[in-house]
């Protein structure tokens, strides 16, 4: 995917709005899965950013994650989960900086702790060893049900890093 000149970021950013679409019908991507084959809790918007266009967008990701938490922040009304969608987006990140990811999902989680918002972070666990993702891991711990606690306990038994794309 790139554009007459060969620069992928624009191609990227003319498709984004329908990739993110299709992850959310579940159409078009793949559906991530463990290695039982069942349903893993990495999200789709997650997995549809290959490695080099992170690192493309990198700082616009993170920019976009600040005024998304800034936004929460305020209690601004959203016709979306905004928090579920910028960790989503956040989880992305780790493909190339897992301690900027870690604190991505931080920043969203300081404002927006809901169950839904913790299960989505437990996929930064699949995709980075960080130490700072594996300080989260600790935290979803602290603060997550039963529930969150089992997924985090699993992510890292796996390993951090296992689920992740490779360029």
């Amino acid at each position: 995917m790139t554009s007459e000149t060969g620069d992928p970021v624009p191609a990227l950013l003319d498709r984004l709005p329908f990739l993110c679409l299709e992850a959310e019908l579940g159409t078009g991507v793949p559906q991530p899965t463990t290695a039982t084959g069942a349903a893993s809790s990495s999200s789709p918007l997650s997995q549809i950013i290959d490695r080099t266009s992170v690192s493309t967008l990198l700082g616009d990701i993170a920019e976009t994650v600040e005024r998304g938490v800034a936004s929460l922040a305020v209690q601004k009304l959203q016709r979306f989960d905004v928090a579920t969608q910028l960790v989503d987006l956040a989880c992305a990140v780790a493909l190339v900086d897992g301690r900027v990811a870690a604190k991505l999902v931080m920043d969203v989680l300081s404002v927006a702790p809901s169950h839904r918002t913790l299960v989505h972070a437990i996929s930064l666990l699949h995709r980075s060893q960080s130490p700072e993702v594996q300080q989260l891991g600790g935290y979803l711990t602290s603060i997550g049900d039963e529930q969150v606690r089992h997924m985090v306990t699993q992510a890292l038994r796996q390993g951090g890093g296992s689920h992740a794309r490779q360029p």
